[in-house]
């Protein structure tokens, strides 16, 4: 064979074996699924550190108090206000007479919650008591049931805290450690209307409150 027809014929042969898909009468397949596509892929999100468990706030959390036995201290008051002062209170009436003597004459009516005192720590002697209104040069005469402490001090002998109530005999909306002050806004049966130092108002069973711990 010359050998220009050697090389043309290994010419032929070697298209066909670069083609080996068109052998036989087979069409080639679309070369496009194999095609490698190089793609620009985004750096995966980091997801900000959730806050730790402890400082998470719950439905149980209160704000505490910051010296559970100073609640109930009105920022105006004064320890001569907690352990001088006593207050004019008739809890069947609005307003407390002072009297000139023990049971004589009226001086005049004061309104309840009138801040009166003897100059001594604040204690309910029996009987009369010789008082002065505070802010006036008056002096006279109330009876016992008719004095209130400025503040008391809540001490449950059957337990180690007092319920803090919404109404009298109502729902519980706070509990009070034992020797939590409180300060005196009034009573409604046996029960007595308080006020907390975080300025939270409520009642507490009278019978378990007491002179606060002045001295």
């Amino acid at each position: 064979m010359p050998i220009k027809k050697v090389y043309l014929v290994f010419g032929v042969l070697g298209l066909m074996a670069c083609r080996p898909t068109e052998r036989m009468g087979e069409i080639a397949p679309d070369p496009a699924p194999y095609t490698i596509k190089t793609e620009s892929v985004s750096p995966l999100s980091v997801e900000e550190p959730a806050e730790p468990i402890a400082a998470q706030p719950t439905e149980q959390s209160a704000e505490p108090l910051t010296n559970p036995k100073q609640a109930g201290w009105n920022p105006d008051d004064t320890v001569t206000d907690k352990c001088f002062m006593l207050l004019a209170y008739d809890p069947e009436d609005t307003s407390v007479n002072l009297r000139d003597q023990p049971d004589g004459s009226v001086l005049t009516s004061l309104p309840n919650l009138t801040r009166v005192h003897s100059g001594q720590p604040a204690y309910i002697e029996p009987g009369w008591n010789s008082l002065s209104v505070e802010g006036q040069d008056q002096q006279g005469y109330i009876w016992q049931d008719l004095l209130r402490l400025t503040y008391y001090q809540v001490e449950d002998p059957q337990d180690t805290y007092a319920n803090l109530r919404q109404s009298p005999g109502g729902p519980v909306i706070n509990t009070l450690d034992n020797g939590t002050e409180v300060r005196f806004l009034g009573e409604d049966g046996t029960w007595t209307q308080v006020e907390l130092a975080s300025g939270q108002v409520g009642y507490v069973a009278t019978s378990l409150l007491m002179r606060p711990n002045c001295f």
